[in-house]
């Protein structure tokens, strides 16, 4: 009985720990941007990027899709990416989607909070 319990407990720790370590592993997927087109010194710091690392962009189809599959293993889009994609669109074009959400889009797009 002492056994038995022994190797559950066991095995239970390491799937957790296994779990938990392949999660450190994982990089963090990119943000949505609102803008479509980049321009200026924006758009050399986009080009200088590797397409995985670029963020998210509404009608961007070949690199949106090269970074599902790089980050999730599929290239269909997931219904949140449409959503978050349309958000990132329509409330502020400068910010990323990421920003908008932890509330410090303002900081980041240089326009003075309010």
């Amino acid at each position: 009985m002492a056994t038995k319990r022994f190797v559950w407990l066991a095995t239970w720790i390491v799937l957790v720990a296994g779990l938990g370590a392949a999660a450190g592993l994982a990089q963090e997927e990119p943000g949505w941007t609102g803008r479509i087109i980049k321009r200026g010194e924006e758009r050399q710091v986009i080009n200088s990027l590797p397409i995985i690392e670029r963020p998210y962009r509404p009608l961007h189809v070949y690199g949106n899709t090269v970074r599902r599959r790089y980050y999730r293993g599929t290239i269909l889009p997931a219904p949140r990416d449409f959503l978050r994609g349309a958000a990132a669109f329509v409330v502020k074009r400068g910010d990323s989607w990421r920003s908008m959400v932890n509330g410090n889009g303002a900081a980041n797009s240089g326009e003075p909070e309010r």
